[in-house]
Order: structure tokens, then sequence, then C-alpha cells
């Protein structure tokens, strides 16, 4: 109905109220007719006199109270209101504002029904008067609201969740950063430590390999606890500055600190580079360097050749690192860099989070990143950088 209750109702029953016993026939059979359509209404039609009591119901008040016509018609309009509603002093309230004589237009009440249950009715009432002006009553239409309430109390109760876990949430990530700001400084401080002693024995033993190796590892701890903390920015969707990146540099420096690991189960790292190009971006792409190498060499079978290469399409930057492994099957590509896929599930040691720490990467710096199969076998994992 395009009408609210009470315009729809004016519009119906837009006659004045006489005295009884002033009616004559021709009005009394207006008013069954009248009475006939508003009992086929499904809202609930009233009436009442100036003292609250109801003079007038149609057959709607049976389905959403369920009293019938006969039950209603006599008694006072706070007789149905829940007990706890029914004080003394709401009572005469409302007794007195009904002398005032106003309309009133969607108001929300709460009504028991005839079994105890409470109904909400959305209620819109207009005055009526006689041949005189004499204020006698009200006339109005009362729908039942009951289940819309419930949706709006439901919705309300869980927007107030939601509110509450996000705000949960923002204090577990204040908590994370803030640990691991505490694990950062904490790890930070013995490992410089660890690195100031190597670079002294590194200078009395500059022949001594193992030494050299282990200056790299200290290196890459202090990277890897710097990384945590932009990896904390990316996940609370914090904005990364980018800066000039020697991304060359990037790639030499992960095939050094995975060279010796390489060579023990006998593959060969090959890379095949452009000249350095100019590129900004963000340091944390080296953990996709790192995520691709550390991959290729822990699935590619013994005795191979993974190759690495940077080449510039247009204006875009392509690292790819290719290996003779396994093929990844097509249906699985797509799920490859999603949390916890693990596609060997021989490897226990693997938690399927390298790749997605790749994606999360990828998303924060809108980079596009990709695998498609080697020839004959295996895989080519790449990122392609705009410059």
């Amino acid at each position: 109905m395009s009408d609210s209750p009470i315009d729809f109702y004016t519009k119906i029953t837009s006659f004045k109220i006489r005295k009884e016993n002033h009616l004559d026939k021709s009005n009394t059979h207006k008013n069954k007719r009248d009475d006939s359509f508003l009992d086929s209404l499904q809202d609930w039609i009233w009436e009442m006199d100036i003292n609250g009591f109801h003079t007038y119901t149609n057959t709607a008040v049976e389905s959403i109270l369920a009293y019938t016509k006969e039950e209603i018609i006599g008694t006072h309009a706070t007789s149905i209101w829940p007990e706890n509603e029914r004080s003394q002093e709401k009572i005469d309230r409302f007794n007195k504002e009904l002398k005032l004589g106003l309309p009133w237009e969607k108001v929300r009440s709460t009504f028991q029904t005839k079994s105890g249950d409470v109904r909400v009715l959305e209620s819109s009432g207009l005055v009526i008067f006689d041949d005189d002006g004499k204020l006698v009553g009200f006339r109005g239409v009362d729908r039942d609201v009951t289940h819309i309430v419930n949706i709006e109390n439901k919705t309300k109760a869980s927007e107030e969740k939601y509110r509450n876990l996000a705000e949960e949430l923002n204090e577990a990530n204040n908590l994370k950063k803030l640990l691991l700001d505490i694990i950062s400084h904490d790890i930070k401080n013995p490992v410089h430590v660890i690195k100031g002693m190597t670079k002294i024995i590194m200078e009395t033993h500059p022949e001594d390999v193992s030494i050299e190796l282990l200056g790299n590892a200290t290196e890459h701890l202090i990277q890897v606890v710097d990384h945590a903390q932009v990896l904390s920015k990316i996940s609370n969707n914090e904005n990364l500055e980018l800066e000039p990146v020697d991304i060359v540099g990037l790639i030499e420096d992960k095939i050094n600190n995975y060279r010796f690991v390489a060579s023990n189960k006998k593959k060969e790292l090959i890379f095949d580079s452009i000249e350095k190009p100019n590129f900004n971006s963000h340091p944390i792409i080296s953990e996709i360097i790192d995520n691709y190498i550390s991959n290729a060499i822990k699935y590619a079978p013994e005795k191979c050749d993974i190759k690495i290469s940077l080449k510039q399409h247009a204006n875009t930057l392509i690292f790819q690192v290719a290996d003779e492994g396994k093929t990844i099957p097509k249906d699985k590509r797509k799920f490859i860099f999603e949390r916890n896929t693990v596609l060997d599930k021989k490897n226990r040691h693997s938690h399927g989070l390298g790749l997605s720490i790749v994606q999360q990467i990828s998303q924060a710096l809108k980079l596009k990143i990709g695998v498609r199969p080697n020839n004959p076998q295996g895989n080519i994992f790449f990122v392609e950088f705009p410059i």
C-alpha cells in the first residue's frame, strides 16, 4: 500500500460519528457496508471514545491479538497492555493525553494477546467529532510489526556483536604490534652482537667460508625481523612507502645466500638478468624472491638447474624462477598462493605460509603473481613489477 495506515483509513471512513439514536436507516446501511469492507483488512481498525473504551473493532483483532470483536468492544485500551506496562501511573497519563484530543502517527506500543504473548503494534489515530464539533473519540489503525521489530533487534544485536569483535580485533592488532616490537628489539640485540663478533673473526680468518656464511645468515636474520614488521603493516592494510630498489642486487644476494644449500642438494642456480633498471618499490619484495628460490630448491629434483631471470617487457619487469620439479596440476594453480595450501603432503615441515605471504605482498604493492608449467616438466613462478 502506498498510503500510510492513517491516510488509508481516512479515505475509506471519511464520515463523522453521530449518536446512535440519530442515525437513519440509510446511514446504518452505509456503516454496515463499511464494516464489511473493514473486516476484510489485515490491519486492526478500531474506534474508542474519549475515555479510552473501544466502541468498534474489525475482525483483524482476532488474528493479531486473539480476541473476538465482542471481547474487545467495551474494554479499555489499557486492558490489553502487558501487565508490566499496566501501572496506574501509566494508565492515568494515557487517559489524560486522550483528553488533549491530539492525533498520532506510527507510534509503536506493546500489547498482550489473549494467550499472554506480547506483540508490537504500530498505531496511527485520528480524532473524531460530532456534528457540533465536540470531541467524541478516536479512530485508528494498528499494524502488527512484531516480526519487523524482531529483525531490527537481531540486526542491532548483530551490529553490536561485530562492533565488539572489531574493537577486540583492533586491540589484538595493537597487542600483536607491541609484541612484535618487543620480540624484534630482543632478537636484534643479540643478533647484532653475533654480527659484530662474526665481522671480527672474518677479519682474522678471511679465507674461512663458513664464517662468511655465518655473517650472511646473520644479515638475513636481521632482514627477517625487519620484514616481519613490514608484513604486520600489510596485514593491517597500512600503505607502504616506495623507494628506489636495487632489484638485481636483491636477487644476487638471495642467490648467494642459497648457493651453498643448493650445491649440497646438487642443484645449480643460474641467473640471467638485464642491466640494473630504474625501479621504485619496497624492499619487502625480497620476500617474494626468497620464497620463489627456496621453494625451487626444496621441490626440484637433484642434479638439475634452477633458472632465475629478470627481464623487461615494455613497462614491466618480470622476475621468474623456473624449476624441473613435479608440475603443479592446472586445477591446483589458482589455490597455490592461498594460506595453508600444501601440495606435497609428505613435507611435514611445510605449512603453506610462504606463497600466501607472497600474495599479501603482491596485493599491497599491486603486483601480478602466478605460476605456469615449465617445459618439459616443472613450474615457472613469476612476479611482474610495473616500472
